[in-house]
């Protein structure tokens, strides 16, 4: 599977992978385009915004996919993401946020 479907299967747009991975967008079309080869640092990116290991042995252009992991990474990507954008918040709006989320964390370990 290439980089491209991968992503999509994510419903992620081109913005979105580069910004949950850290790189620019024109990495990710340069990439998908089969137009550039990633770096090991870029690569390592993509498999932890995707929650993939990736097998990047290329054959014509497409990068072929391994689930190695649950979407464990994918949720990472974003929470960190989130957790980012509270710093933005007004107080009050980061206050009730931050509540919100001890509450949806208390829930979660109480169901374990």
């Amino acid at each position: 599977m290439d980089l491209r479907a991968e992503r999509k299967s994510k419903g992620l747009t081109q913005a979105e992978l580069a910004e949950l991975a850290g790189v620019k967008a024109l990495t990710i079309s340069l990439i998908e385009n089969g137009k550039s080869a990633p770096q090991a640092r870029t690569r390592k990116k993509l498999e932890r915004a995707l929650g993939y290991r990736i097998d990047w042995m290329a054959g014509k252009g497409q990068r072929r996919f391994r689930e190695d992991r649950s979407d464990f990474a994918l949720v990472e990507g974003r929470l960190r993401k989130v957790l980012y954008d509270v710093n933005f918040f007004e107080p009050g709006e980061r206050r009730k946020f931050l509540k919100l989320a001890k509450r949806y964390i208390r829930q979660a370990e109480e169901g374990e």
